[in-house]
């Protein structure tokens, strides 16, 4: 991989500018390099986004055992501004559940792919719905 952070991806962007070079928009990468702020990082790269992955993390260090990928809504990414950031700009795009639960899923799911596709929908659903 080239680049692993908005900063990163930036630089490489501005020194090999290329209408194709898109991003593949991950907000809890931005989590594990300390940019909070997933909106702001979303609204940034605007129409270079090709694709988003729906992923949470909890932690500020790439560094194994610095960090964890829990399940939608357990971590750090505030969904509310990302979602509010992808709506503003119109996205239209894909985007994917990256499920990396591997505890939860080997020990809670059983190994069953359909019952981590559920979860996930039930998790989006419900993040995408305003608290009443």
């Amino acid at each position: 991989m080239l680049a692993h952070d908005f900063y990163t991806h930036r630089y490489l962007i501005d020194r090999l500018d290329s209408p194709v070079q898109k991003v593949n928009l991950d907000p809890s990468h931005g989590i594990l390099y300390g940019n909070y702020d997933v909106a702001w990082v979303a609204r940034e790269w605007g129409d270079r986004i090709a694709h988003v992955h729906l992923k949470d993390a909890v932690g500020d260090n790439p560094a194994p055992g610095k960090f964890l990928f829990p399940l939608l809504g357990e971590g750090s990414v505030d969904w509310s501004a990302f979602f509010g950031a992808l709506d503003d700009m119109a996205y239209t795009g894909f985007c994917s559940v990256e499920f990396e639960s591997f505890d939860y899923y080997r020990r809670v799911l059983k190994n069953d792919p359909e019952a981590a596709a559920r979860i996930s929908m039930q998790q989006i659903e419900a993040l995408l719905t305003p608290d009443a």
